[in-house]
């Protein structure tokens, strides 16, 4: 297995279980309250769309269904070789599947985060927006020239 291979599922674990954790940790304390930071609160709220709030229409079962579809994709792309930035296709995938995990089990995904100016977020949102940037800037990297 190479290293890209490797680095994918690996940063793809850490953040299902990063993500699933802080879910769980703001279940049990968050309930009935909130903790103000001054520049952030911590808040339970249960999340019927997309990333921020977006596509709370939608039918959970599209989410879900949408959402695999992005998983599968990435990780095809990265065990091809498409995709030669392991680690931020794994964030982006670890982050979709933990909430595919959290929608599955609850019928909506749990954010915590909350900036005050900002649709609530979570872990695996933080996640997948930094593994896409990292994508995207990746794919703007001037390559070097073969021989």
């Amino acid at each position: 297995m190479t290293t890209t291979k490797r680095s994918f599922l690996a940063a793809a674990l850490i953040a299902v279980c990063a993500d699933l954790a802080t879910k769980l940790l703001a279940v049990s304390t968050l309930s009935d309250t909130s903790i103000d930071f001054g520049f952030m609160d911590l808040r339970l709220v249960h999340n019927e769309g997309v990333s921020f709030g977006l596509a709370t229409a939608l039918p959970w079962w599209v989410l879900v269904l949408l959402t695999s579809v992005v998983v599968i994709t990435l990780g095809i792309a990265v065990w091809r070789g498409a995709i030669p930035a392991g680690i931020p296709a794994g964030l982006v995938v670890g982050g979709a599947t933990a909430n595919v995990i959290d929608r599955l089990i609850g019928g909506s995904v749990i954010d915590m985060l909350d900036l005050g100016w900002w649709p609530a977020f979570n872990a695996a949102d933080v996640f997948i927006v930094l593994g896409v940037a990292t994508l995207l800037l990746e794919g703007t990297r001037q390559k070097p020239a073969p021989r």
